[in-house]
C-alpha cells in the first residue's frame, strides 16, 4: 500500500501532516477563547485555571510540583511561576514535605476552590454554546470518542524530548 493511499484512508482528499496542522491550530484557537475567558471572569490565565484544576481533581490531598507540571503539561519553571501567583492569591499553599524537606506539597486553598468553581460554571457554559452551535449530539460523542483515542495513543507514545545528536 503506498503512503498516499494510506492518507486518503485516514482522512480523504488530505495530504498527510495536514491533519495535524488543523488538529494544532484549533487546539491554538481554543486555548486563546479560554484564555480570555479564564482572564475576564477569573483574573488569572488558562495555565492557572489547569493547575486548580489539576489540586481539585486531587483534593483533599496535595500534589507535588512536578505532579502539576505533568498534568497540564508545562515545564517546572513554568509552574513554580504559577504556583508563587496562586499563592500571593491566596488560591493555593505549600508546606514542606513531612518526609522530605527538600520537597514542597501544594494545597488548594478554600479560596481556591471557590474561584475554580466560579470559572468552571463559565468554562462549561462556553463549552456547551461552542459545541452545540458545530455538532449534533452523535458528533458530539463521536469528537469525545475520537479525542480519547488520540489522547490514548499520545500518553502511550515515547517521544524524546531532545533531538538525538549524530555521533562521531
Amino acid at each position: 500500500m503506498s503512503s498516499d493511499t494510506e492518507a486518503e484512508e485516514r482522512v480523504p482528499g488530505t495530504p498527510p501532516g495536514e491533519v495535524v496542522g488543523d488538529l494544532l491550530a484549533l487546539g491554538a484557537t481554543l486555548a486563546a477563547v479560554f484564555e480570555r475567558l479564564a482572564r475576564r471572569e477569573g483574573n488569572m490565565t488558562l495555565f492557572q485555571l489547569r493547575a486548580l484544576e489539576a489540586l481539585r481533581v486531587r483534593a483533599p490531598e496535595p500534589l507535588e510540583p512536578g505532579e502539576i507540571s505533568q498534568a497540564i503539561q508545562t515545564g517546572s519553571n513554568h509552574v513554580s511561576l504559577l504556583l508563587d501567583q496562586l499563592e500571593a492569591q491566596h488560591l493555593v499553599r505549600r508546606e514542606p514535605h513531612p518526609h522530605d524537606g527538600r520537597r514542597r506539597l501544594v494545597y488548594l486553598t478554600d479560596a481556591g476552590h471557590e474561584r475554580w468553581s466560579a470559572i468552571a460554571r463559565h468554562v462549561a457554559a462556553l463549552e456547551t454554546r461552542i459545541l452545540e452551535a458545530a455538532l449534533s449530539p452523535p458528533d458530539r460523542a463521536e469528537l469525545q470518542r475520537l479525542a480519547a483515542l488520540l489522547q490514548n495513543a499520545l500518553d502511550e507514545m515515547k517521544v524524546p524530548l531532545h533531538r538525538l545528536r549524530p555521533g562521531p
